[in-house]
């Protein structure tokens, strides 16, 4: 049987989650959003692990390649710190691929974006606003280099941003796959043998990511 606290505020149009009272434990915090919002951020958090364990698979695989060697252990590294590490190491690793080289910097700033509004979702203090013509939005307030980011997200808006990083993650997973899934436009048949090359240097295998592939996709705009 589930039903409602007591203490949950109702608003105008606005439906609050559920609690099982038979699976709750006290104390325990209550999440004051709509259940499709916590739907939606919930989706934010799967793809964007998605996204970064193929980052780690191909800059790991470029580390292994290039025989660099970092003080601290490099995965604990912040994610702007791992995405300098990730560039000079490919610009090390495919000096002599450009057009691998070029596609791997475009991720990198096309991700930069989507992880920074990411963080601000999921880790920064969020407020429901009520109302509007778009219906409820999350005010989510956050940090990024001691620099306040404050996003005002609708529900659409926040499942454009998870079909946005879901694009981050594919576009990454067809490298740290090593092109199983074709690249559009392709990459030459040097292009593909360098990359699996690199690859097969990797600590460890690669992830294998399921994949939605078009042959009218294209690298990010």
């Amino acid at each position: 049987m589930s039903e409602t606290p007591k203490d949950v505020p109702k608003s105008a149009g606005v439906g609050f989650t559920i609690v099982d009272i038979q699976k709750v434990k006290l104390p325990s915090v209550y999440i004051m959003l709509p259940p499709e919002l916590i739907n939606e951020v919930g989706g934010i958090v799967v793809a964007w692990g998605m996204f970064e364990q193929s980052f780690i698979d191909m800059l790991g695989a470029m580390i292994a390649e290039n025989g660099s060697v970092y003080k601290a252990p490099w995965k604990f590294y912040s994610f702007d710190q791992r995405r300098l590490m990730f560039k000079a190491e490919a610009e090390k690793c495919f000096a002599q691929n450009p057009a691998i080289l070029a596609r791997l910097l475009e991720i990198m700033d096309y991700s930069q974006p989507l992880q920074i509004k990411r963080n601000t979702l999921v880790h920064g203090k969020l407020t429901l606003r009520v109302g509007g013509p778009e219906g409820p939005a999350i005010i989510a307030k956050g940090e990024h280099k001691k620099r306040e980011v404050v996003e005002t997200l609708t529900k659409d808006e926040i499942n454009d941003l998870y079909y946005e990083i879901i694009h981050a993650a594919g576009l990454m997973a067809q490298f740290a796959m090593g092109g199983i899934i074709p690249f559009s436009p392709p990459l030459s048949s040097p292009d593909i043998l360098r990359l699996r090359a690199v690859l097969s240097k990797s600590p460890t295998p690669p992830t294998k990511t399921s994949m939605i592939s078009h042959p009218r996709q294209s690298s990010p705009p």
